[in-house]
């Protein structure tokens, strides 16, 4: 059976060994890359876990974890991650209070590759909408768990589900650096001050239209940059301009004249300029 995906993200050898061995510790974070499938092509996949996993349920999630001995805190982090996520996204995802989104959690990456998914060999993780009631998406990944990689990965799946029906309009930079926020987010307390680093931002009138992620000597400026972006058009403004953005995106309007509709800069070197203002180093932050 054909599948077609879309890439959202750097295939590995564009990451560099991105996968955190310790969450715990500070290092510059990189997420999996994550593929995207319409599971319209795959009706039976998601009915019910691989034979003989664990199911576990919680409140906004239906948990398949493949190794049995795997720790039961597990379902109580993925709440912690939601009710995080829930604080910036439920606006754009309403439907995350009522519908649970199903988790795939495969011993360890082999194990992934090899499962009735079949994902690229790219990924390191897969979101699925399949269009029915219930579980309409789904997230496959696997051990060790990493909250930072699950809070990027389900950001990406609550952000689709707003352009469900025109994903390819979603701005990389808008994608990625919403994700990447959100992992700042739900790492722990986030000062208001807080101002992402960037060392070498693109000139937004390059950045803006960007298709594909830079080269591998340029991805932590990258994400870098397309956090500090996100973060002042979500933190810095109301959270209504941000969503009037994001919807004037989906139904069809180019970046420049969404960031007017919405922001009023009338073109991306005024947008620039009072980005950086608000991005000029202060502390930080944290």
């Amino acid at each position: 059976m054909g599948l077609s995906a879309q890439k959202l993200q750097l295939k590995p050898s564009a990451l560099g060994g991105c996968r955190m061995k310790k969450c715990g510790k500070k290092i510059p974070f990189l997420p999996r890359p994550i593929a995207f499938f319409g599971l319209a092509l795959l009706p039976a996949l998601l009915v019910a876990g691989e034979s003989g996993w664990n199911t576990r349920w919680t409140s906004h999630f239906l948990i398949h974890q493949e190794n049995t001995r795997s720790a039961k805190w597990i379902g109580a982090e993925m709440e912690k991650i939601f009710r995080c996520l829930r604080k910036e996204l439920w606006t754009l995802s309403s439907w995350m209070d009522t519908e649970k989104v199903e988790v795939y959690l495969y011993k360890d990456r082999n194990s992934y590759l090899e499962g009735r998914f079949k994902p690229p060999a790219w990924s390191g993780g897969i979101v699925y909408n399949c269009g029915r009631r219930g579980a309409q998406w789904s997230l496959a990944v696997y051990e060790p768990f990493c909250p930072r990689t699950v809070a990027h990965e389900l950001t990406h799946l609550y952000f689709a589900s707003f352009f469900k029906r025109a994903p390819a309009r979603i701005p990389l930079w808008l994608n990625e650096g919403l994700a990447e926020m959100m992992v700042e987010e739900t790492a722990g307390r986030v000062k208001s001050s807080y101002r992402p680093h960037v060392n070498e931002p693109l000139p937004a009138a390059v950045f803006l239209k960007l298709k594909k992620i830079p080269d591998p000597d340029s991805v932590q400026d990258f994400y870098s940059q397309a956090h500090s972006v996100v973060r002042f058009l979500k933190k810095a403004n109301s959270p209504f301009k941000f969503e009037k953005f994001c919807r004037q995106l989906r139904d069809g309007e180019d970046v420049e004249r969404a960031l007017f509709s919405a922001y009023g800069f009338g073109s991306a070197e005024q947008f620039e300029k009072t980005w950086k203002k608000w991005a000029a180093p202060s502390g930080s932050g944290k």
